[in-house]
């Protein structure tokens, strides 16, 4: 009765097969056909995950994401592809895989544990959210337990081998381990009935198709490498309705690689995806900078289902502030009702480019290698109007004062032709605070917007030219002194370059001479924008953390 109560409490297994091939393993286009119909006869019971492992030769998969495959490998010391591991038992010897005995044999071995495995899709179609419940069905003790949580994509198809065997098609690939190839440490002595939660996320990276993307969970004990559970999200995704436009991404700049913004016009950047069954041929969208007047543009096209398109909006004029806004909603797919309004409108932030005083400084510092670097100052126009190196002693310093125009874009341009860590290039306002800093940390070309346009003050409250933050660079205090016309309540408030609020405070202030102190030595290293707030308007200096 005894022995009959604890099986009766014990869980179906669902058996788990782990797989090690190769887009040019020769041996695996002959067993992987082989082993691809035994799993899909059983996915009642079994679920699989394949490594594309980094020999014999090329294969795409496994630059995706070797890091996790080569974890896995060194776990079970696999040496040779094609190789098989059921429930963390292998590997044999190469060419050593799964076969319906094994998968008889193991199927009827009752698992300790449950568990309940689900994922969706977020709403911008950038990323998956995990929710993982594990759940003990017998009081389970002296186990070393990890729990894996897997991303896999359930089939890809190239139309020409991606490798040098011949295959072009590929089955429930790993993506990304969660959070990563070690898992999650969990309890290791659990009680019938106990249960915890795990919720992961993961953005979206090196998907060849969404709507492929499959989630598989599994418990592992290290101390014999035994998988007492396994579990499977089958993919999900589908079509909110016929006609469905969505923004995935939005900048102000005029690309997603855009750093600063110099100057009172843009052509801001965003990114659509077609969610509907129809392909998407036309849409509106509306968009507007900080709070300003909304400006309208039809787009047309064809994308298919969960097609993504870069789409560069017409240029629009907004006052530059330190840090900006931009809006943005998508409206009428294909001339139809949106079956999903939930993302159909986006708000990011984006920052001007460090703003400098028409008398500025440059400093250079020439790496280990000499004769490699060369720099330039451009105008608006691209003309270049200063000029330095190449330099022949390491380690040297070039400064260079600057005498440049008021209200104009300028662009640093460097070349790095040295490997490696080779020096900086910084620039300096007339108040010694450094705007600019570049370093060289490998070949290559580096360029830097700045310019001279007062974007600091919009309040009238504060007397003109008596702002002062300092020191500036900081790496505990700081303090923000000015001189104040009238009474008046004013917030103060650091954003990061993203535009998170990470510290603010309000205080009544009388007119006269004012010095606050801002303490910030709790935050990461960066620049940061000071925003002082009253009912007349807003002030904003950068800040660098040190």
């Amino acid at each position: 009765m005894a022995i009959g109560a604890v099986v009766f409490a014990q869980s179906p297994r669902m058996v788990l097969f782990e797989h090690f091939t190769q887009a040019s393993c020769g041996p695996c286009a002959a067993i992987n056909p082989q082993v691809q119909p035994i799993l899909d006869a059983n996915t009642h019971r079994s679920t699989s995950i394949k490594y594309q492992t980094s020999w014999p030769g090329f294969d795409p998969m496994h630059n995706h994401n070797g890091s996790d495959v080569n974890n896995r490998v060194a776990y079970y010391g696999v040496t040779g592809v094609p190789n098989s591991v059921i429930d963390g038992d292998g590997p044999g010897s190469s060419t050593s895989v799964i076969n319906e005995p094994d998968l008889n044999a193991r199927v009827v071995m009752m698992s300790p544990f449950t568990l309940d495995l689900s994922h969706k899709t977020q709403k911008r179609f950038g990323g998956v959210d995990i929710d993982l419940t594990i759940t003990a069905s017998q009081d389970f003790t002296g186990g070393d337990l990890v729990a894996h949580v897997v991303i896999v994509e359930k089939t890809i198809s190239f139309t020409a081998p991606p490798g040098s065997n011949g295959e072009r098609d590929f089955h429930n690939v790993m993506k990304k381990m969660l959070p990563n190839g070690n898992g999650t440490d969990i309890k290791d002595s659990w009680t019938n009935g106990e249960s915890m939660n795990l919720s992961l996320s993961w953005d979206f990276e090196n998907v060849y198709n969404l709507d492929e993307i499959e989630v598989v969970a599994f418990i592992q004990d290290n101390r014999g490498q035994e998988v007492l559970q396994a579990a499977h999200s089958a993919a999900n995704l589908m079509a909110a309705g016929a006609n469905d436009v969505a923004i995935t991404r939005a900048t102000g700049f005029s690309s997603f690689d855009t750093e600063g913004i110099c100057g009172s016009e843009t052509t801001p950047t965003i990114e659509i995806l077609n969610g509907g069954s129809s392909n998407l041929s036309s849409a509106k969208i509306y968009y507007s900078i900080n709070g300003g007047m909304e400006q309208e543009y039809d787009w047309s096209g064809n994308l298919r289902f969960l097609d993504k398109q870069v789409v560069s909006l017409p240029a629009i004029g907004f006052t530059n502030q330190a840090v900006n806004s931009i809006d943005v909603r998508i409206e009428s797919p294909n001339d139809s009702q949106d079956a999903q309004m939930s993302n159909n409108t986006i708000n990011r932030s984006f920052k001007a480019a460090p703003m400098t005083t028409t008398v500025s400084r440059v400093e250079v510092r020439q790496g280990p290698t000499t004769n490699n670097l060369t720099w330039e100052i451009r105008n608006d126009k691209g003309d270049p109007i200063y000029s330095g190196g190449p330099y022949g002693s390491s380690f040297a310093t070039d400064e260079v004062d600057l005498s440049l125009d008021a209200d104009e874009c300028y662009t640093v341009f460097a070349d790095n032709n040295a490997n490696g860590l080779n020096g900086y290039i910084r620039l300096y306002n007339d108040s010694d605070e450094r705007l600019v800093d570049v370093t060289f940390e490998s070949s290559g070309e580096y360029t830097t917007d700045f310019g001279t346009f007062s974007i600091s003050s919009t309040d009238n409250l504060i007397e003109a030219n008596t702002l002062k933050v300092y020191p500036n660079p900081a790496s505990s205090t700081t303090f923000v002194e000015f001189e104040l016309l009238e009474n008046t309540q004013m917030t103060f408030a650091l954003v990061n370059t993203i535009g998170q609020k990470v510290w603010a405070q309000t205080k009544q202030l009388n007119a006269g001479t004012q010095q606050e102190e801002i303490n910030v030595s709790d935050l990461a290293k960066g620049l940061y924008f000071l925003q002082m707030t009253t009912d007349g308007g807003q002030s904003t200096q950068q800040i660098i953390v040190e």
